[in-house]
């Protein structure tokens, strides 16, 4: 797999989508009720923005091997997210454009571009995914998780919101301060389950964003993502360009 193609697959690990398998832990657990309360407190969390950037590390480790690449990620809420991936030396291999309607990908290694709706992620999850849906992801806002049909339960210090639609059920473990540790993503119908970690809170803004993310995924070269976000600005407007100026397939 060429690092273009491992890179563009990481991107959209950093969506954390689907086809991960799901950790357990095992410890008491004692029905607390009072799932509104907690559902808000979490929702006072969100990482809220007009406008993001930030660099991300990324490891992508898989039976092959381990690859090490970094990203700049900037986005204007409810508009554009823009992704610029260099596997070193400032070299830029891609750039990923997402609109409302559109996914662009300049692919600088293999000479292609190409300019699709949304259908094109289904190489990456059978979940429907819109642009809203990758915006709460970059802001580490659960996704497919239902807060008027949930349960609450207590495990250790932890908080847990259950809830389910569509043959997909989603638990959140939240922490002692109700920002989210853990999100776990089941679909009864396909088989598959999401693991996802969060971890490291920047807290200079208004609202609190995890910094370290970590996934598995469940797949024949048994991949783990890893994924560090550093320089973080918010509300500070980005330039997102995207000419395509080369001569592309």
């Amino acid at each position: 797999m060429s690092k273009a193609r491992i890179a563009l697959v990481a991107c959209m690990a950093a969506g954390m989508l689907f086809g991960c398998r799901t950790a357990r832990i095992h410890r008491n657990v004692s029905v607390v009720g009072a799932a509104d309360s907690a559902t808000r407190r979490m929702e006072a969390n969100y990482f809220v923005y007009d406008w993001f950037s930030a660099h991300a590390k990324i490891s992508v480790i898989t039976s092959d091997g381990k690859t090490d690449f970094g990203a700049t990620v900037k986005a204007k809420k409810d508009s554009a997210i823009w992704i610029s991936i260099s596997p070193g030396l400032g070299i830029e291999v891609a750039r990923v454009l997402m609109t409302k309607d559109s996914v662009r990908v300049i692919d600088r290694i293999n000479k292609k571009y190409y300019s699709r709706d949304y259908s094109v992620l289904k190489d990456y999850t059978a979940l429907p995914v819109t642009f809203e849906t990758m915006e709460n992801i970059l802001a580490g806002i659960p996704i497919y998780f239902d807060a008027r049909k949930t349960k609450a339960n207590r495990q250790d210090t932890l908080t847990m919101l259950t809830s389910g639609r569509n043959k997909i059920s989603n638990t959140l473990y939240l922490n002692p301060d109700y920002t989210l540790w853990r999100m776990d993503l089941i679909d009864s119908a396909m088989g598959k389950s999401l693991n996802l970690r969060y971890r490291d809170y920047n807290r200079e803004n208004a609202t609190p964003f995890a910094q370290d993310r970590e996934m598995e995924l469940n797949d024949e070269k048994h991949t783990n993502v890893f994924i560090n976000f550093s320089r973080v600005k918010v509300n500070e407007p980005q330039k997102m360009p995207f000419n395509v100026k080369e001569k592309y397939d």
